[in-house]
């Protein structure tokens, strides 16, 4: 009886001190924390000439493009072919269907090029490695709004992407996706989606 008695003070005595260190340690972390925040907000205007910005070149955007689907002579013409109604292969709704999914893939192409284009004209960069503390102690808190927007862009850039690349292959205009693959290669732009395309 009395080893469990031991036991169990023992034990009380660790956690005791085990429940003190860990918010000795949190107060510690805390404090750095914010007295780091404190100096980035103090930290003037430093050269950002290390950081890299992406540039979108205007070759490799899409150019606008409108979908014009078969002429409905032809479908007509198909379905009053005597064997059309018995072949299984023929089928007036699919047709319809993988039209309209065309037609919807070029809306999308459309979408992401003018999106895009407008994005060409940012400052794009990727900033991802940095906290925003870290970001303002590096460059400086005059920096920080227009780097943040860099980065941002950046992120919108690695979603546009894969959804424009998809698309584009889905209507076979295959070399303008592998150009706009071959720009994320040469510009380190990667991501899980942009690794699957390739």
């Amino acid at each position: 009886m009395p080893y469990i008695l031991i036991s169990v003070l023992l034990f009380t005595a660790w956690l005791c001190y085990a429940i003190k260190k860990s918010s000795r340690e949190s107060a510690k972390d805390s404090a750095d924390f914010w007295a780091r925040e404190s100096e980035s907000l103090m930290t003037p205007r430093k050269s950002i000439d290390d950081v890299v910005f992406i540039t979108i070149p205007k070759e490799i955007i899409p150019k606008k493009m409108i979908y014009t689907p078969p002429e409905k002579e032809d479908r007509d013409d198909a379905s009053d072919d005597p064997v059309a109604p018995d072949c299984d292969e023929y089928d007036e709704d699919e047709e319809d269907e993988e039209e309209n999914t065309i037609e919807a893939a070029y809306e999308r192409i459309n979408t992401l090029s003018s999106e895009l284009r407008s994005l060409s004209k940012a400052q794009i960069a990727d900033l991802s490695e940095y906290t925003n503390t870290d970001l303002r102690l590096k460059y400086g808190t005059p920096n920080f709004t227009m780097l943040s927007t860099a980065d941002t862009n950046y992120t919108r850039l690695v979603q546009m992407i894969p959804a424009l690349v998809s698309s584009l292959r889905e209507v076979g205009r295959n070399e303008e996706a592998d150009r706009l693959l071959d720009f994320c290669d040469e510009n380190s732009i990667t991501s899980g989606k942009i690794r699957n395309l390739r």
